[in-house]
């Protein structure tokens, strides 16, 4: 037995046991900076979801401000107009007329074709 070494073990797996010695203390020396980097990604992300949520809202918000203003002039407009409307000939008794006969003059041009 040529192969054995002094503590009666072969060449090849005090080899093989030294190349495992060497890889474990790799992996005890990158586990810090692993476990680091790991605490910093999270720690970036969540402050990335953090603004994406911040953005998000104040857009919701300003839609929500957009539409109320919308909405309340539909109302305002929806509420005026057909008063608009019945008291316009009380009001402007020429123009009414002529203004309607205006548009069937239009009309009947754009009919005809000319």
């Amino acid at each position: 037995m040529a192969n054995e070494g002094a503590g009666g073990r072969t060449r090849s797996s005090s080899a093989a046991e030294t190349t495992a010695a060497a890889q474990r203390a790799t992996l005890k020396t990158l586990r810090r900076p692993v476990s680091k980097l790991t605490v910093r990604v999270a720690v970036s992300a969540t402050a990335s979801l953090k603004r994406a949520g911040d953005a998000a809202s104040k857009m919701i918000l300003g839609v929500r401000a957009i539409s109320r203003k919308a909405v309340e002039g539909i109302r305002k407009v929806k509420d005026n107009h057909p008063g608009a409307i019945d008291a316009s000939p009380e009001k402007r008794p020429y123009p009414t007329p002529a203004m309607s006969f205006a548009l069937r003059l239009l009309i009947a041009r754009l009919r005809r074709g000319c």
